[in-house]
């Protein structure tokens, strides 16, 4: 889902991540990959979307999808 609508690919998430890994994107569960700057706020095990979405972040990612938006947070503050 985008703001500009919905896309079918049908590449593996893997795969596509290798496409986003400059770019502000995290892996979170087996199922999502979430863009940074539409993330409202982390709680423990979900991201919360401007939209008011709420993705959960499965334990496997859970430490790498945490000290990314950490990273990418205090990016944006300096």
């Amino acid at each position: 889902v985008t703001l500009w609508g919905d896309f079918q690919i049908w590449d593996k998430l893997d795969e596509i991540m290798e496409w986003l890994s400059n770019l502000d994107f995290v892996r979170c569960h087996n199922s999502y990959i979430v863009y940074l700057p539409a993330v409202r706020e982390m709680e423990k095990g979900a991201f919360l979307l401007t939209e008011g979405i709420k993705i959960t972040i499965s334990r496997s990612y859970g430490k790498a999808a945490k000290a990314a938006f950490m990273r990418w947070a205090l990016a944006q503050r300096f």
